[in-house]
């Protein structure tokens, strides 16, 4: 009867140690998918496309950490929004706007977020 005992110990202790090391590796995989901050340039106007801003905040949002938008290549100039508006997710995302205007003409909002703050904007 003894035996049966420790054979049923060491079988939960390994099935355990088993479960632990599963854990470990999955929070290790999840560990490695995430992203650090990024800075994403604006390189023109063009409402889609390489250097959008479009383009830049899709990738930010699929960054989950913190990210940078620059806008000051395209200072002053406006982006004409002509396939809808923006989305910007529950990333953190700080655009910085050198004067930047952005123009849906009238056909749809320009930003939709889940959570933003817009400390000042014209």
């Amino acid at each position: 009867m003894m035996e049966n005992t420790v054979s049923t110990t060491s079988s939960t202790r390994s099935r355990h140690l088993r479960r632990r090391a599963l854990g470990v590796a999955i929070c290790a995989a999840l560990a490695s998918n995430i992203a650090p901050a990024a800075n994403f340039s604006v390189t023109n106007t063009n409402d889609s496309g390489a250097g959008s801003l479009r383009d830049a905040l899709e990738q930010a949002n699929l960054n989950l950490e913190a990210d940078t938008i620059d806008l000051s290549a395209i200072r002053g100039q406006t982006i004409q929004l002509t396939t809808g508006e923006l989305f910007i997710g529950t990333d953190e995302i700080v655009i910085d706007g050198f004067g930047v205007t952005l123009d849906a003409g009238g056909n749809s909002r320009v930003i939709n977020s889940y959570d933003t703050e817009l400390p000042s904007t014209t």
